[in-house]
Formats: C-alpha cells, structure tokens, sequence
C-alpha cells in the first residue's frame, strides 16, 4: 500500500521542486541542488476511509450508482462529485479502495469523471466510457493496478493530474485529437510499451514519467506543447517518432528536437558517450535528466544555451566542448547542472578518443569501430522510423571518417517498419540474421563490389515479393553467397 507523503508546509515558497517526479498523489518536498536533490517527506497514514458495503447511492446531482457482481454503473445525466481520497479533504466515493469492484459502466449522460473517483479499485480490470464524457478528474483512475487497456471518447478535451498514475497493468491506452493531458497523468505505468500523442494535444510535466516499459513515443501533427521531464525515468525509452508535418518538433535517431534542429528537447536513455549534432545551439530544460548512465557528452560550439536541469542526476565525468575556455564561460548554463559543470571540461576537442571496440551513435545509427589503424567501422543497429535504410559508404564521428565495411549479426532484426535497403559500397561482411524478420523489406540495393560473406538467415523472412540488386559484374558471385545464406528470392542487376 502506497502511503500518502504530504508536502512540509511553510518551507521555502520560493524554493523549486526537484528530484524524482512522484505523482501529485504522493508528494514530496526536495532539498536544493547541494543536497543532491535528496527528497524530504513526511509519511502520514492515509487510509482512513473504508469501503462502503452499499450497494447503490448519488454521486452527483443527477446521477446514480449501483453496484451489482462487481460492475459499477453510474446512470443520470451531469457531473459526477469531485471526490478526495481522504475524508479530511472532502468527501469520499462509496466505492473507493472497493476491491471487489472488477468493470465500470459509465452510462451515456454523464459529463465528467468525477476526481478520486474509482482511486484504488485495484481490482477493476475494464472501464466503458462514453461519448458525452467530457472531463477526467485527477486521480480519477490512480492505483487501478489491474486495469489493462483504456479507450478515451473523442469528446475528452482534459486528463487530470495522476489521472491513470500507478495502472501497472496498462499496456495500451487510446488518447484523443486535442486533449490536454495533465501532469503525472500516465505516471508510473509500467506497462504501457507504446503511446501516441495525437494531434492537438499538450502533455503536462511528468506525464508519462517511470513509465519503464515505454520504449517508443509518436508525436502527431498538431503537437505543439511537451512538458519538462514529460518522459523522465522511462528507462526503456529509445525513441521518438514525429510525423513530418509537425511545424514545432522533429525526430533525428530517435532524439527529440525542436522543429529546425536548433533545440535538442529530449534525448532518450542516453548512456556512456553521446554527441550533440552540429545544429543545434540550445539544449532544453530537463533534456538529459535523470540519464544515469551518461558518463560523456562532446558539445559542439554552437552551442550557447544549456536549460535549467539539462543534465541533472547524470553521471558525468567528462565534456567535450569544440570550442575554447573564453567560448565555454560565455555559455548561458542553468540551474541544476552540477554534474555538468563539475565534469572535467576538456576544450577545443571534438571527442572523446576512439578506440577498437568503441560505440557511437550517428543520426539513427550505431556504429563500433573494428581497426583505428584503418578507420571501419561496422553498423551495429538502428533506431529510425523511416520506411527507407541507408548503410552509407562513410560515416564521421569526432572528427574522424571511418568506411562502414560490416553490418552486425541481427542488426535490423525483426524491424516493421522498413520497406527498402540500400547496402554502402564499402560493406565486405553482412552478419547472421541481420535483417531476418523484415517482413515489409521489398527492395535491398547492394552498391558494394567487395561483399565477401552474408550470414546465415541473414535476409530470411523478408517480403515474399523482394528483390536484392546488386552490380552486374557481381551478380553471378553474389547469387551464390545469398543462396548460401539460405536466401531463395529473385537477385536482380542494379
């Protein structure tokens, strides 16, 4: 049982709420930035309503409930009351923290979800709501931890604060053209694997934050307002999708930017060593929060804004910065970026040194060196959302241009979304299964003279239809090496 942590009042006004975004419903106090952030909190036992053994009731001026075999229905036409989940604050539902309760029937008519309304019903597995619902109260829905999948009517234009915080069992959830998602909404869902914010809708602060499972995120038309921290702690989180006709942000491997690449917003799990693109001059408020695992990050000297709590609760130990001292000091930095400002700066550098076995990530690749002394590299994943892949002839990272001569073993395994290849002419090596499972891949384009070896299965279950070209002084060469590979498709001439 969770406990409720109430704020300690009459404590710096003026002072900002940082550290870990805790839903609204358990709320703490955080010390400042020389406590490390360290949350002080007041633990108060909150269960102090017991449910209800009622069976039917109001619950709003012109509604009714009744309870039969573990359906709620509410039936009328209105509001429902706004709830508290405790006594003390207001008044409390019949129902809540009701264990029996497994499915909720809201009947066409009613206008809202009240707040607290169905708080704790941990063992409410489905939910029907209807058309004319308009609003749902914060913490409408908090700790249903049974609750699987919920589907939001078009006519919601709001989402309360901690709305759906703590449905652990929520793997989907369908969210309307233009609402407004409040903060921590979708908090702690540690289910949720997949969400997409459609068009018109603006996400609170910490909406969708530890929500761990959550590995990618689409951004429709029409988004123009994310919240800070929105996606912190989603530990699994890799990237993010922006339709193209979004005129307020961009996508880049699988990075979140503003719509001309000048803001980096968002840069999902980031760990070990990144680069920040050439373009961009402004690093957002929170844009790196709680990467722990980023141990280095290389600034280019474009450079001249950092947000505040850009890069709080990372682990770094050292920046790379393009430019010198005098252009580093002239950098705007914000608040709560002391492992930032307390790494070890190194100037006029475009990188950490590159050694055999080291990673990178390049737009939305990643790459491993395989030879300093030869400068290759081979393609060890990808993490973009294109219909169209490229494994280019080159790729340059710190300064270096390095010949992509291999792709890995598995390196797009199992990718959905991928419709056409076109293989770099410098690729000697393509690994076991790299793109075993592409079932969507029709046209694989082999620009390489040099390929020597292919991979068991390593085209398997590609389109039916496909067809590899490949250059026509190779073809005979090449039919052989992909049969080989268990490759049974057409091989056709560039």
């Amino acid at each position: 049982m969770l406990n409720i942590k109430k704020t300690i009042t009459g404590i710096l006004m003026a002072a900002v709420v940082i550290g870990q975004c805790a839903a609204p419903g358990i709320t703490t106090f955080a010390g400042t930035e020389e406590t490390g952030g360290e949350a002080l909190s007041v633990d108060e036992n909150a269960t102090k309503v017991l449910s209800s053994s009622a069976t039917s009731g109001t619950c709003g001026e012109n509604l009714t409930w009744t309870l039969n075999d573990g359906t709620l229905t509410i039936s009328g036409t209105g509001d429902m009351t706004d709830y508290s989940y405790d006594s003390y604050d207001g008044p409390v539902s019949d129902w809540q923290r009701n264990y029996e309760i497994t499915s909720v029937v809201i009947e066409d008519g009613v206008t809202s979800i009240g707040d607290y309304a169905f708080y704790y019903c941990n063992s409410l597995t489905s939910v029907m709501i209807p058309d004319s619902v308009t609003s749902i109260g914060h913490n409408a829905f908090f700790s249903c931890s049974r609750l699987t999948s919920v589907t939001i009517p078009d006519s919601v234009i709001s989402i309360g604060v901690d709305a759906f915080a703590y449905c652990n069992s929520l793997t989907s959830v369908t969210i309307p053209d233009g609402v407004s998602i409040g903060s921590y909404a979708f908090s702690d869902c540690s289910s949720l694997t997949s969400v997409t914010i459609p068009d018109g809708a603006s996400i609170g602060d910490c909406a969708f934050s530890d929500c761990s499972s959550l590995t990618s995120v689409t951004i429709s038309d029409g988004v123009t307002d994310i919240g800070n921290s929105a996606f912190e702690h989603c530990s699994n989180l890799t990237k993010f999708i922006v339709s193209p006709g979004n005129a307020s942000y961009s996508a880049d491997g699988g990075i979140l930017y503003s719509a001309d690449k000048t803001t980096l917003v968002c840069y999902p799990s980031a760990s070990g060593s990144v680069a920040i693109s050439d373009s961009v001059t402004k690093v957002g408020d929170w844009a790196f929060y709680c990467c722990e695992s980023l141990t280095s990050v290389t600034i280019p000297d474009s450079v001249t804004s950092i947000g505040y709590g850009a890069f709080y609760a990372c682990s770094l130990a050292d920046v790379y910065y393009a430019g010198s001292e005098s252009d580093w000091n002239a950098i705007s930095i914000g608040s709560y970026n002391s492992p930032l400002t307390g790494a070890t700066i190194h100037y006029n550098s475009t990188g950490p040194d590159i050694g055999t076995g080291s990673e990178f990530t390049s737009g939305s690749a990643t790459y491993q060196v395989t030879s300093t002394a030869k400068n290759t590299v081979k393609f060890v994943s990808y993490s973009g959302s294109a219909s169209k892949a490229t494994i280019p002839a080159t790729v340059t990272y710190g300064g270096t241009k390095y010949k992509v001569t291999a792709i890995a073993a598995r390196a797009f395994s199992g990718n959905k979304t991928i419709t056409s290849v076109t293989i770099g002419k410098n690729v000697k090596k393509i690994g076991a299964k790299a793109f075993k499972g592409c079932k969507k891949i029709k046209t694989v384009k082999v620009n390489s003279t040099k390929l020597s070896s292919v991979g068991k299965n390593a085209f398997k279950g590609i389109s039916g239809s496909a067809k590899i070209k490949v250059p026509s002084a190779n073809k005979s060469a090449y039919k052989k090496l992909l049969a080989a590979s268990g490759y049974t498709g057409t091989v056709k001439t560039i």
